[in-house]
C-alpha cells in the first residue's frame, strides 16, 4: 500500500510528513481533499472498516497509525504462536513427509521476524522424533 500511496504522491498524508495546513492556507482545501480520498482508500481496500469506526479516525494519518498498531500487536501474537508450534512440533503419527513440513514453520518464523538459524531447524527436527529414531538422532548429533 505504501508503494501505491507514494506513486499517488500522498504518502506524506498517512505518515505525517505532510501535516494538515491551517484553514487559511492556500493548500488547505487540496490537503483535505487528498486526505479524504486516502482515508476512503484505506477503508475500501482493507476489511477493517468496523475497527476503524471504533477509533473515530478523522484523518488518513490517524487511520494509518491505528492500523499500524493493530497489525503490530497481531504480528507479536503470531510470532509467539508460531514459535510455540515450532518448539513443540512432534512427529507422532505423521509420515516423514508430513513431519518435514516443520520447515514451513521455520520459514514462517523468519517471515515474522524471529531470529532462527538452520541449526535451530535441525535441532528441532531431531527433538521431535520418537524413540525408534534414536539411532538416527545419535548419528546426526555425532
Amino acid at each position: 500500500m505504501t508503494i501505491f500511496l507514494r506513486c499517488q504522491k500522498v504518502l506524506g498524508i498517512v505518515n505525517g510528513t505532510r501535516p494538515c495546513p491551517t484553514q487559511d492556507h492556500t493548500q488547505f482545501d487540496l490537503w483535505t481533499q487528498c486526505n479524504d480520498i486516502v482515508l476512503s482508500w484505506i477503508h475500501a481496500t482493507l476489511s477493517v472498516n468496523e475497527t476503524l469506526l471504533n477509533f473515530d479516525c478523522q484523518t488518513a494519518f490517524e487511520a494509518w497509525t491505528i492500523l499500524g498498531q493493530l497489525f503490530q500487536d497481531n504480528a507479536a501474537a503470531t510470532q509467539m504462536h508460531t514459535r510455540q508450534q515450532f518448539q513443540h512440533f512432534q512427529k507422532g503419527e505423521l509420515s516423514m513427509d508430513e513431519y518435514l513440513q516443520l520447515h514451513s514453520l521455520f520459514t514462517n518464523l523468519k517471515v515474522v521476524g524471529e531470529q532462527v538459524q538452520e541449526n535451530d531447524l535441525v535441532a528441532q527436527a531431531l527433538l521431535g522424533l520418537p524413540i525408534p529414531y534414536n539411532g538416527f538422532i545419535t548419528a546426526m548429533n555425532t
